[in-house]
C-alpha cells in the first residue's frame, strides 16, 4: 500500500521520483503509476493485458526505442506504400468520460499519417514530425471502438516513417463484460385505456458480450414489482424496445410515475438501471404526451430542439436536471395549437446525461437528453 493513496479511486495517477546509484554512476527520472487497470502502458511487452484488436496484415508491435514514459510504447509496424497498420480496442462506458493518450508521429508530412477514428469516424489526424503530446477524446455513453491507423500514401516516406503510442488512459469504467442501461420509460398515450395499459420502454446494452435475455421489472408508483424476462438478443451497443405482457390500470387526474427496472444479476453497473417517466392522464383538456414530443437532435453538442405537438394553447415550464437532481436550466414557454419547436442552448453544460422535465397545468413528461 502506498502512504496517503490507500482510498484513492480508480485511475488516479501516482507520480514516483526514482534515483538509480550504480558506483559512481546516477540518474534520476520521474516515473508515475495508475490506481486500478485504467491505463496502458506496455511494461509488460504484451497485447493482453487489455482486449487490444491486432489488424491486418501489419499489426503494430512493443518497442522499447521510444516512450513517453517508462520503457515501451505501442509502434506501427513498418509498411510499403498503399497500406496500413491498424490498432484497434472495443470500449463501453456508461456515462461520459475522457480517454487520453499520448502520441509521436515521424512521417512524410501531409501525406502519410497516424488516424485516431472513433466509431470508423475520424476524430484526428497526425502527420510530419510532431513530439510525443497528449491527445483527448470525450466518449459519450455505450460502446466504442477505438481505432490508431498509420498509413502511406502511394510513394515516398518520410522521417522514421512510424507512429508510436503511449500512456493510453482509458475512462475510470471502460471494460464492463455486462450493463444493461435502461434508457426510456414511455408515458401511455392519452388515448390508452385506462384499465388495459401497457407498460414500455427502450433499454440498450452497454456491456461488451450479447444478451439473449433479460429480466426486467416494471413498479407503478410505490406499487408492487412486476418482473419479466425477455428473450431477445441485443449485441453490445444495440437498442430494443420493450413491452410488457402484464398490464396495469391507471385512474384520470392522478400523478403517475413508472419505473423500469433491470433485474440483470451480472450488471457491473448500478447507477443505469433504472428509468422511470411521471405523467397524469387528465380528464379535462389536452395533454402533453411522450409519443408526440421530439427531442432532436439527442444526443446533441451545443443545443436541441425540443418538437411538440399540441391540441391547446398556454404556458409550459421547462426544467433541466443534471443526474445529482440539480436544476442546470429553467424556461417557460407559451404553446400553442399545432406543432411547436423550442430551442435549448446547452453550450454553457459539461458533456453527460440531463434530464428535461415539461410540465402543464400540473401534468408532466420527463425525457432523458444527453450532451456530448
Amino acid at each position: 500500500m502506498i502512504p496517503g493513496y490507500q482510498f484513492a479511486g480508480s485511475g488516479r495517477q501516482i507520480p514516483f521520483d526514482v534515483t538509480f546509484t550504480c558506483g559512481n554512476y546516477e540518474t534520476k527520472g520521474r516515473w508515475s503509476l495508475s490506481t486500478g487497470k485504467t491505463r496502458e502502458t506496455w511494461e509488460f511487452n504484451r497485447f493482453d493485458i487489455f482486449p487490444w484488436i491486432l489488424k491486418g496484415e501489419y499489426p503494430w508491435i512493443i518497442t522499447p526505442s521510444a516512450s513517453y514514459e517508462n520503457i515501451n510504447s505501442a509502434r506501427s509496424a513498418p509498411i510499403p506504400d498503399k497500406t496500413e497498420s491498424v490498432l484497434a480496442i472495443y470500449v463501453n462506458n456508461p456515462v461520459a468520460d475522457t480517454i487520453s493518450f499520448y502520441v509521436r508521429v515521424s512521417s512524410e508530412p501531409t501525406y502519410d499519417q497516424l488516424t485516431f477514428r472513433v466509431d470508423s469516424v475520424v476524430d484526428m489526424q497526425i502527420s510530419g514530425d510532431t513530439p510525443w503530446a497528449q491527445r483527448k477524446k470525450v466518449l459519450k455513453p455505450g460502446v466504442h471502438l477505438l481505432e490508431w491507423v498509420y498509413s502511406k500514401d502511394v510513394s515516398l516516406s518520410g522521417g522514421l516513417d512510424a507512429a508510436w503510442l503511449d500512456q493510453v488512459t482509458f475512462p475510470d469504467i471502460s471494460f464492463l463484460e455486462a450493463d444493461l442501461h435502461i434508457d426510456s420509460v414511455y408515458a401511455p398515450p392519452a388515448s390508452a385505456l385506462l384499465n388495459d395499459v401497457t407498460v414500455r420502454g427502450r433499454v440498450i446494452n452497454f456491456g461488451r458480450t450479447a444478451l439473449t435475455s433479460f429480466p426486467l421489472a416494471y413498479r407503478v408508483n410505490e406499487g408492487d414489482l412486476v418482473n419479466e424476462t425477455f428473450y431477445r438478443k441485443i449485441d453490445p451497443g444495440d437498442t430494443v424496445d420493450v413491452a410488457f405482457t402484464q398490464k396495469c390500470s391507471l385512474q384520470k387526474d392522478i400523478p403517475y410515475r413508472i419505473y423500469i427496472i433491470s433485474r440483470l444479476p451480472e450488471d457491473g453497473y448500478a447507477a443505469n438501471d433504472t428509468a422511470f417517466v411521471s405523467f397524469v392522464l387528465s380528464s379535462a383538456g389536452p395533454e402533453i404526451t411522450e409519443d408526440r414530443t421530439i427531442i432532436q437532435p439527442n444526443p446533441f453538442r451545443e443545443s436541441f430542439v425540443v418538437v411538440l405537438d399540441y391540441d391547446g394553447s398556454g404556458t409550459a415550464d421547462f426544467e433541466l436536471t443534471d443526474t445529482g437532481g440539480r436544476i442546470v436550466m429553467r424556461r417557460s414557454e407559451e404553446l400553442t395549437p399545432g406543432r411547436n419547436m423550442i430551442q435549448f442552448d446547452c453550450r454553457h453544460l459539461a458533456a453527460g446525461v440531463y434530464n428535461l422535465r415539461i410540465t402543464y397545468e400540473g401534468r408532466s413528461i420527463t425525457r432523458k437528453v444527453i450532451r456530448h
